[in-house]
């Protein structure tokens, strides 16, 4: 959990309760642990490690980054195989996973992302202040879930926790 210093004006964690990589309880644990206001806290629903990522969109029809490494001849990809497809949904027809697919995830990132910086970075709060009702005011794209969103808390102030 980042430490509060003169320079760190907000804190926005993002995490998916499908990863496998880290895990979801300690995300919750590290963010209620968190001791810098204002600090948010958004989660997926259905995705895992990569959603803040596009690895999973890239190289999906020839079965993912790994596989591209592997099918080029860079053995050591194998190693890293749980990590360069955790939440992927190319892995749905053969591992019986059923990850979402990767443009939920984006969406939940590009707007609790953007709302986060034009906070500080702009000094403008008109679109954070939106982030408190993520959970049904995000525009969701096609083929995604209405409750893409799992979890949305936020702590503005010391002291309040909304």
């Amino acid at each position: 959990a980042p430490v509060a210093k003169t320079r760190l004006k907000s804190t926005l964690v993002l995490a998916a309760r499908n990863d496998t990589i880290v895990d979801y309880p300690g995300e919750v644990s590290a963010y209620k642990n968190c001791d810098v206001t204002p600090k948010r806290f958004a989660s997926v629903d259905a995705l895992g490690h990569l959603f803040c990522s596009d690895l999973c969109w890239v190289g999906a029809r020839a079965g993912g980054v790994v596989q591209i490494a592997l099918d080029a001849g860079i053995k050591v990809a194998g190693a890293f195989k749980s990590l360069g497809q955790n939440g992927c949904s190319y892995l749905n027809k053969t591992e019986g996973t059923h990850f979402l697919g990767p443009q939920c995830g984006w969406q939940l990132v590009n707007y609790a992302s953007a709302a986060a910086f034009e906070e500080v970075l702009r000094c403008d709060s008109g679109m954070a202040s939106k982030l408190t009702h993520i959970k049904s005011e995000m525009p969701i794209p096609a083929g995604c879930p209405k409750t893409t969103v799992f979890d949305f808390q936020e702590q503005l102030s010391a002291g309040v926790v909304v």
